[in-house]
């Protein structure tokens, strides 16, 4: 009853040409996404910028409808405030992705994002292997463990490794397990543990080890894949407000304190940034130099402003809404769990690292809310 990404295979003879600069273009954002390369470096910004043009020509066969072209104003509207004077670019390069990649499949993006990501990821690790890439260990000190030494495999660092781990082995789960085998999860758990060996990344390892868990439970129980997705627009409240709470509590629960130190001190940072900033209401890089940025949502708000914020958690609850009606399973999961991730790592806003943005494509979608979904048993899926 979960699966219905496999169902929408990718081929490039199924590659219309005028969507192919769309294509190209996320070809190269996930090479760079896939490689760790910057997104900002003259060659990324050539290509991406190259096939975002020759996609526009396609923009031409497509019919809009007015909350369409409102919602692509305001996110281009203030991305650009955001770029221009507030020196953050992640919200515009958003609407760039969403209107590129405007009506293509969200199924077939993740497809072929885990396609190029995991074929990336196995280089990378090979090429550290037989010396090619640099693969010379992070030492930092921790708390009660004095200096380990970190690997990340020719990524910037150790978490945008695991963080890509994630990424592959997560969506593995979704387009190809047909069946809820322990065995694989279990060996999927063995496999995170090794990546956390040489990574020494804390939050990779709890939120892999999570991800499994929770896509064991929804594919093996009906009861429970029923009831998380009923209350999936709560669990993304949630989401959004915990490091916000956590944050405000600092100073008052000596629990939250210990979480902190788990943590490595980003409910410090976020204390200190509730206690002496006010909310920017367009993007800014001011508080960069005083905090570490280490939680998704309150990047958002701090780096990409209050309107930003607004109407990014207005489309993420909308297209949460859109696939429960849809009864789309699968695609709550990934939602939901890149969020969650979301809470400790920086990069949720950035569609560059957050491949589960391409989901608010849905809300551009033209078709009829109110449309019955149909129900097909095979392998326990539903397409």
């Amino acid at each position: 009853m979960l699966l219905s990404v496999s169902s929408h295979k990718f081929s490039l003879a199924n590659i219309k040409i005028l969507d192919l600069p769309s294509w190209l273009f996320l070809f190269t954002l996930f090479v760079i996404k896939g490689f760790d390369f910057s997104v900002s470096n003259n060659v990324s910004l050539l290509l991406l910028g190259i096939f975002f043009i020759l996609s526009l020509f396609r923009l031409i066969y497509k019919k809009f409808h007015l909350k369409q072209i409102i919602l692509f104003f305001l996110i281009f509207l203030i991305g650009i405030i955001n770029y221009f004077f507030g020196g953050s670019e992640a919200f515009l390069f958003l609407g760039i992705s969403l209107v590129t990649t405007y009506g293509l499949n969200p199924k077939k993006i993740l497809k072929f994002g885990f396609i190029i990501l995991t074929s990336c990821l196995i280089l990378s690790v090979l090429g550290s292997l037989i010396g090619i890439i640099d693969n010379e260990p992070f030492e930092i000190y921790r708390e009660g463990q004095g200096v380990i030494s970190r690997y990340a495999f020719g990524y910037t660092h150790p978490n945008a490794f695991h963080l890509n781990f994630f990424i592959c082995s997560t969506l593995f789960l979704v387009i190809y397990s047909r069946k809820s085998n322990i065995i694989f999860i279990i060996l999927l758990c063995l496999l995170d543990f090794i990546v956390y060996y040489f990574t020494k990344s804390r939050t990779g390892l709890i939120i892999c080890l999570f991800s499994y868990l929770l896509f064991y439970l929804i594919k093996r129980f009906r009861t429970f894949r029923w009831i998380y997705a009923s209350f999936s627009p709560l669990i993304l409240l949630i989401v959004i407000l915990v490091p916000f709470v956590l944050g405000l509590l600092y100073r008052k629960i000596d629990l939250v304190y210990k979480i902190n130190d788990l943590l490595t001190g980003r409910i410090y940072y976020i204390n200190y940034l509730i206690s002496n900033f006010n909310v920017p209401l367009f993007g800014s890089t001011i508080y960069n130099e005083f905090v570490n940025f280490d939680s998704g949502f309150v990047t958002l708000l701090y780096q990409a402003g209050l309107f930003a914020f607004l109407i990014f958690v207005f489309m993420l609850f909308k297209t949460i809404f859109l696939l429960l009606k849809r009864g789309e399973y699968s695609l709550i999961f990934v939602l939901t769990i890149f969020a969650i991730y979301g809470i400790t790592e920086a990069f949720y806003q950035s569609i560059t690292a957050n491949i589960s943005l391409f989901l608010f494509l849905y809300l551009f979608y033209n078709y009829n809310h109110g449309r019955k979904i149909k129900y097909v048993k095979r392998n326990n899926t539903i397409s």
